[in-house]
């Protein structure tokens, strides 16, 4: 592996486990790579720091897999996929038949998202890194769960920053049918791994979708009615999709809080959430206490909520903990 060496001081955040290197950080090195090559990464003085994949031309120069001066290949791949389905097991109920295996830097896996559902797992690869480790994954997955067939769908954002277009097909074994039918909490969803969000649903909500919820134009809905609910679920998509966003997107998370505050009931209950990975915890409280403000609601913060349990956040990476969800009493 080619060797990039960081600029004095940079390698602390990289040491308390942050995946993360940002290209102002490194002193040298970068430009002889090729995205998603594999590279160690040395300090100032030349002490190991840490190995993952590198890109030449993106703000994340480096995603950080090991803290050991270790290859980045397929047995590292498999013991990362063995430490996230021995999570798993540790967590979910073996009625649950649709969930998480490998969350991206939560699982040190940067990257790399798969699900499952049933007898079919679905992957997305979103880096240059990610794709160059996509045939270990693929072995490794094939390996451990035997499912009927491994199927990719890598889009978004992130793909197109990385210089990739758009992937989407069967990696190994069958394609899934048009409609698969899974299992959470005793409930039985059909699920379209095809063509539905994301790799299918929302597998983050899971635990919050034992509340009930309306559906339609959430902001022509709340405005348009006079109706009061005793229960009204926000999960809108994520308002601050990039840093720049920011401003516009608090706009938008005051504006739909508020107007679902105006419809509850009295003593009504609303869970609200946000995706967005670049407003913080913080900010969301504030944002929805400045719309209950608005509202003339006082509200109480009765449950907290943030990723189930197979959606793990490395403790360094902060950026990781995109859900945020309150549950409050008007």
């Amino acid at each position: 592996m080619r060797a990039l060496t960081l600029k004095p001081g940079r390698d602390a955040p990289v040491r308390a486990g942050h995946p993360w290197i940002f290209s102002r950080a490194v002193a040298a090195g970068l430009d002889a790579v090729e995205p998603g090559d594999p590279v160690r990464v040395v300090a100032a003085d030349g002490g190991f720091v840490a190995a993952g994949y590198a890109h030449p031309r993106t703000p994340i120069a480096v995603r950080v897999l090991t803290l050991e001066d270790e290859p980045v290949d397929g047995a590292l791949v498999a013991r990362r996929l063995d430490d996230a389905l021995a999570l798993r097991r540790a967590t979910l109920t073996e009625d649950v038949t649709a969930y998480r295996i490998v969350n991206g830097e939560g699982d040190r896996l940067p990257g790399i998202v798969v699900d499952r559902y049933g007898d079919f797992v679905v992957c997305q690869l979103f880096t240059a890194g990610a794709v160059r480790l996509a045939g270990a994954l693929v072995d490794a997955l094939g390996s451990r769960l035997s499912p009927r067939g491994i199927y990719e769908r890598s889009e978004g954002g992130v793909r197109a920053e990385e210089g990739l277009g758009g992937a989407r097909g069967v990696l190994a074994g069958e394609e899934p049918p048009a409609r698969i039918t899974v299992v959470e909490h005793g409930m039985r969803l059909v699920v379209d791994v095809l063509h539905g969000q994301k790799t299918g649903l929302f597998l983050d909500q899971r635990d919050n979708r034992l509340a009930e919820w309306i559906e339609g134009d959430v902001f022509e809905y709340l405005r348009g009615g006079r109706d009061r609910f005793d229960l009204i679920v926000l999960d809108p998509p994520p308002f601050v999709r990039r840093r720049r966003d920011l401003t516009s997107g608090l706009r938008g998370y005051r504006d739909v809080n508020l107007q679902a505050l105006r419809r509850l009931a009295p003593g009504g209950w609303l869970l609200t959430c946000s995706c967005s990975q670049h407003l913080d915890r913080d900010g969301f409280r504030q944002v929805v206490a400045a719309a209950a403000a608005d509202a003339g609601r006082p509200a109480q913060v009765v449950v907290e909520f943030g990723h189930p349990p197979d959606h793990p956040v490395a403790l360094a990476h902060p950026e990781g903990a995109y859900l945020k969800a309150l549950l409050l009493r008007a």
